[in-house]
């Protein structure tokens, strides 16, 4: 495929072993497929033998060192020839007219990026429940339309080329931060929406110990940048306020789920692996804000 008839890039990275041959039949499956790509950004700790791109001509795999999941995703991005660059977790199944809705909210605004709908698709445990009103609450059904000043979800998202390569590429050395280049694309102008129909199936599982263990990680390296790259009154304000991010972060997320009418009927069973998984996230970012990173960013999933 050559570079003009790219339209769409899709990325795709993959961490650990995991069944992503379902992410890619539900690809396959997607009207349009022949103006994209699909990058399979494979940076796994212990790096298998399989050929992804074998009876896949529009997909590209990336065999890459093993490296953290915003190393991944920068490394993908650099490598990306479309002009829309679309990210995609290994757990979540695009909806069948996936493709179709990013080429359309993508045609019909001048927004940075266009995020969309994540349904729950795991198997219906605490833990599952509670991981996903974590990560995505913000995204369940239904969303309304239209430009956001919201959270926007990392694993069903779409940019265009010139607002992660042309505004945020110094920031690619780094890695791919959402939160940091989502800063850096609203300081230039750029603005963010959400098209419903845009829909991915949040399909894994969770072991809660692990899960919470990875957002303490994760927590701690945030906290550990944000501060870094903040002006000294702000610097102040972070350090001051960390030891009250687990309580603020834990009412944020329990009350938002509770006003959720479709994740409301989850919060008694998953109350309390939600309050653990918050706390975990939120004496990482404490940590990371008094003490710094420590070895955290090399964990990051």
């Amino acid at each position: 495929m050559t570079d003009a008839a790219v339209q769409l890039s899709i990325i795709v990275f993959l961490r650990v072993d995991g069944p992503i041959d379902k992410v890619l039949d539900a690809l396959s499956a997607q009207p349009g497929l022949e103006r994209a790509e699909v990058l399979v950004a494979d940076g796994r700790e212990t790096p298998g033998r399989e050929d992804f791109s074998a009876g896949r001509p529009w997909l590209r795999h990336l065999k890459l060192p093993p490296q953290t999941m915003p190393a991944l995703k920068a490394a993908a991005i650099r490598e990306a020839r479309g002009e829309l660059i679309a990210i995609l977790d290994p757990y979540d199944l695009p909806e069948p007219n996936w493709l179709a809705e990013i080429v359309a909210s993508m045609s019909r605004t001048e927004a940075a990026a266009v995020g969309g709908e994540v349904l729950f698709g795991g198997p219906d445990t605490a833990a599952n429940r509670a991981a996903y009103l974590f990560e995505y609450g913000a995204f369940t059904p239904p969303m309304q339309a239209g430009r956001t000043t919201g959270e926007m979800p990392g694993n069903n998202l779409v940019y265009r080329r010139r607002a992660l390569l042309g505004d945020c590429g110094d920031l690619l050395s780094g890695g791919f931060w959402k939160p940091f280049f989502h800063e850096r694309i609203s300081a230039r102008g750029g603005h963010f929406e959400i098209n419903p129909a845009m829909r991915v199936r949040h399909a894994t599982s969770y072991v809660l110990g692990p899960f919470a263990a990875r957002r303490f990680q994760y927590g701690r390296c945030f906290g550990a940048m944000r501060r870094r790259g903040a002006p000294a009154a702000t610097k102040l304000f972070y350090i001051a306020t960390a030891p009250a991010v687990p309580l603020v972060l834990t009412w944020r997320h329990v009350r938002r789920a509770w006003s959720h009418p479709e994740n409301r009927q989850a919060v008694p069973r998953a109350f309390f692996a939600l309050v653990y998984i918050c706390f975990a996230w939120g004496l990482g970012e404490w940590l990371g804000c008094w003490l710094g990173a420590g070895r955290s960013c090399e964990k990051v999933y």
